[in-house]
């Protein structure tokens, strides 16, 4: 089991104080930016910060029988073992955990909601909630790219919106991924959630035949001088039908590498910039 999850029991294991999902995840969030402890990543939701990770949890430790996902409460035939997770914490996860229960956990909701809100405005500006929030951000016109290499799907997401990115071009050939969120139909429906487009342009990708051979940088810096000097300059149509979306929206290319130099966005983003003459500019998941 994972501290997150341990984590998420440890604030439900307190059956005199109910706790609704909206305080957990808020709760959470304050132990990210106040405990210093990234159980979890958040980004702007419609009641402020929220975290899709966190709700898969919530879910799979439901199907396992630790809690009662409706009641919000520890399951009682495995409440001896959730508090034998629960005491498996790192010590100073779990002080830290309780110093913002005690700080923040009585509060009613709205209470809650009015000091996260107060002191956390960036994740305010897409809150369905009557509270003061922040204009979204508004990306300038470039062409943007990012990897989400060594990202978790909140903070990846969170990136796109803090940038005010409307558009996500998946320009991988094959869109799957071991990490969840990050496979096409996950990650286009989390998009729609929050009001980012996105298109997938497989034609952009480089296969993964090509790349079985590869065994050294060398091999790898080769092959994409080949899609960037070769392939690109035979499907110039597409190159400029897909920078036709970004001028028209602000958009970003994504691929998995965090290192721009050993992806083929790189070389992708450049051939455009030469062509349309817009700054470059890349982004990280994390």
């Amino acid at each position: 089991m994972k501290n997150s999850e341990r984590a998420i029991m440890f604030l439900l294991s307190d059956n005199i104080n109910s706790i609704t999902k909206l305080k957990l995840v808020k709760l959470l969030f304050l132990l990210n930016k106040e405990g210093h402890e990234n159980t979890y990543d958040f980004l702007p939701y419609k009641y402020g910060p929220f975290s899709f990770q966190l709700y898969r949890d919530l879910s799979k430790l439901a199907q396992g029988g630790w809690i009662d996902e409706d009641l919000l409460q520890l399951n009682s035939s495995r409440k001896k073992e959730a508090l034998d997770e629960i005491r498996s914490l790192p010590k100073l996860l779990r002080d830290r955990l309780m110093d913002i229960y005690i700080t923040y956990g009585k509060l009613s909701e709205k209470e809650l909601l009015k000091v996260v809100y107060r002191k956390y405005p960036e994740f305010t500006f897409k809150s369905e909630l009557e509270f003061n929030t922040i204009s979204a951000p508004q990306a300038p016109l470039s062409i943007y790219t990012i990897g989400y290499e060594g990202a978790s799907i909140d903070s990846f997401l969170n990136s796109l919106l803090q940038k005010g990115i409307k558009m996500l071009i998946d320009v991988r050939n094959n869109p799957v991924s071991r990490k969840w969120g990050f496979a096409k139909n996950t990650l286009a429906g989390l998009c729609k959630k929050i009001d980012i487009e996105y298109v997938h342009i497989p034609e952009l990708g480089i296969p993964s035949n090509k790349r079985t051979k590869i065994t050294t940088e060398e091999d790898y810096k080769n092959l994409l001088d080949e899609y960037e000097k070769i392939y690109l300059q035979s499907c110039k149509s597409l190159v400029k039908n897909t920078l036709s979306l970004i001028e028209q929206l602000p958009s970003t290319l994504l691929c998995m590498e965090a290192d721009i130099q050993m992806c083929h966005r790189g070389r992708l983003a450049n051939t455009m910039g030469k062509i349309s003459k817009l700054p470059v500019v890349h982004l990280t998941g994390r």
